[in-house]
């Protein structure tokens, strides 16, 4: 029974109230739970959650007020190659890798405000910002050792996204490529441990390296006898990235140290510039959408657990 979960989650008293946004006073915490942080995050969206190897932050945004969560943020190991965002830094492999630079940027693999928070107050651009937060910053440092200078992330489907008109967040342009589907977890699984079994070594050297799950099933898929393209989909997406400091590509460029780095003074306000900046956007969403009659009631939450115990399982199979 997971059903209970669904009282953490964040709802407005008075639908229509833009009282309810003034009441808002955000924090970002590391979980506490990570069992429950990933049935949550599953259970409040549709996109697929994995995590991939590599470094991972679980982050709730919570509401202190009544302690609800907000929205949940997953920070990961970053990806190595957008060439809109590498150009912009004007960085290459030696700097990422050689120099050890990607240590110093992450990935917001996951960006999620729970609902109707997200829709009815723009909710998704205040749990996007607060991963700028200095909790987040110390954290990285704390458990890796490394500054954390910037953060990357991309949007789910184009060019359209909640993170445009983001301050905080830069559109650097988009990624284009192909990814290969991933099959139901079953298969996978049984793939992933047969190929492991075969070749140990590659497998421990694929691990250091990116794309590591596209490597998987490129394995699998030709073994089966297919060609890469015959499960291949078209991916295109926005690419956005949050320099910290205002000399963050001087600093991944390794033209500066730790010690030189500047803040970006709309970050070293902190939640102050960011509710002064989100509260207005939000009461000004609330009102069209009351205008509009478009107010969205529910909370988001995918099924009865108890009664679909068995739909959820083979649905969480395909899903991760």
């Amino acid at each position: 029974e997971i059903d209970y979960l669904k009282d953490e989650l964040w709802k407005p008293n008075d639908l229509k109230s833009p009282g309810e946004i003034d009441k808002i006073e955000p924090y970002i915490k590391l979980t506490d739970d990570v069992k429950q942080y990933d049935i949550i995050r599953r259970m409040i969206h549709s996109m697929e959650f994995v995590l991939g190897n590599g470094r991972a932050l679980r982050l709730e945004v919570r509401n202190k007020v009544d302690d609800k969560i907000l929205g949940l943020i997953v920070l990961s190991s970053d990806m190595p190659s957008l060439d809109c965002r590498d150009n912009w830094i004007g960085w290459d492999r030696h700097l990422q890798m050689d120099k050890g630079k990607l240590r110093n940027t992450a990935v917001m693999s996951s960006c999620v405000a729970v609902q109707p928070f997200g829709y009815n107050y723009n909710g998704m651009k205040l749990i996007a910002s607060m991963a700028t937060d200095k909790v987040v910053r110390d954290l990285w440092k704390e458990r890796y050792g490394d500054e954390l200078v910037g953060i990357t992330t991309t949007s789910l489907y184009g060019s359209y996204s909640a993170y445009n008109s983001i301050p905080l967040w830069k559109k650097m342009g988009k990624s284009s490529g192909r990814m290969m589907v991933k099959p139901n977890d079953d298969i996978y699984e049984f793939w992933h441990g047969y190929l492991k079994s075969l070749y140990p070594k590659l497998f421990e050297e694929m691990r250091m390296t990116s794309g590591y799950k596209q490597k998987v099933l490129s394995m699998m898929f030709r073994m089966n006898g297919m060609k890469e393209s015959d499960a291949q989909q078209n991916m295109i997406r926005g690419v956005y990235f949050s320099p910290l400091y205002k000399n963050t590509q001087d600093f991944l460029c390794d033209k500066i140290k730790s010690k030189d780095l500047i803040l970006d003074q709309r970050i070293e306000q902190g939640i102050d510039y960011l509710m002064n900046w989100w509260k207005p956007k939000a009461k000004n969403r609330l009102s069209k959408l009351i205008d509009n009659d478009q107010l969205e009631e529910d909370v988001l939450w995918y099924g009865n657990f108890k009664e679909y115990e068995k739909l959820f399982q083979q649905w969480l199979s395909v899903r991760g």
